[in-house]
């Protein structure tokens, strides 16, 4: 694949993540619970769908940006900390 085809799924994979998050936000910023959210199990599985294509496209940047040769680079890990905190 060409590398704005990684871009835009690394980019999808992003508000993915942000739009599940802000949901469950806007849903405990109204007072809601995790037992009243319906939608509790869908917006999980947004947020983990959201860090794999994240995951995914970002490899696929590095891979045809050149820079997965030869080990990561230092801003690679501190992306990918940040993944794992996320």
């Amino acid at each position: 694949m060409s590398y704005q085809i990684y871009k835009i799924i690394h980019i999808f994979g992003v508000i993915a993540v942000f739009m599940s998050l802000a949901s469950m936000a806007l849903h405990t910023m109204n007072g809601g619970t995790k037992e009243s959210n319906r939608f509790r199990k869908m917006l999980a599985a947004v947020h983990g769908a959201g860090l794999l294509i994240i995951m995914i496209g970002g490899m696929g940047l590095g891979a045809r940006m050149g820079v997965l040769q030869g080990g990561f680079a230092p801003w690679i890990n501190v992306k990918i900390a940040i993944w794992v905190v996320v």
